[in-house]
């Protein structure tokens, strides 16, 4: 009897350690949006939010400014035309989206995590995207943190 109660311990204990291992690696939201909302302009509505064992992802708008980040696994842009460069210490990729008035940062944050952000100025709008106008939203967060 006191032996059956030891081995069910034994694996409720392993049960649980597993469970907390895979929370651990699990990318969630909440730290993401800690830092997004430091900056999309105040106002700007959550459209989406959702987060699985390797990626989250947030999307804000604000009239007709878009905004997306998303925490992934992925090293590489997947974009022919990506221009490459250092962020603050850090490999980096600057695109185009394809979109007008839009434009794309991916960071390699870790050997196994990477931020993306996409940046959508709205089409009537006459502002210009530029790697300029990425780095500096990523400037505002604090990348150690997610």
């Amino acid at each position: 009897m006191k032996k059956t109660a030891l081995i069910l311990q034994f694996l409720m204990v392993l049960i649980l350690a597993s469970a907390s291992f895979a929370c651990a690696n699990e990318y969630r939201t909440d730290p993401l949006i800690k830092q997004v909302v430091k900056v999309v302009p105040k106002g700007a509505e959550l459209i989406a939010r959702e987060a699985n064992d390797s990626s989250a992802f947030v999307a804000y708008t604000q009239g007709e400014k878009n905004y997306q980040f998303t925490l992934s696994g992925d090293m590489n842009p997947q974009i022919t035309d990506a221009k490459e460069f250092k962020y603050k210490g850090k490999k980096a990729f600057y695109f185009q989206p394809g979109m007008e008035d839009s434009g794309g940062l991916m960071i390699i944050l870790s050997a196994e995590k990477s931020l993306v952000i996409i940046y959508s100025s709205g089409f009537s709008s006459d502002e210009e995207v530029t790697q300029k106008t990425m780095t500096q939203m990523a400037d505002q967060m604090d990348l150690g943190s997610i």
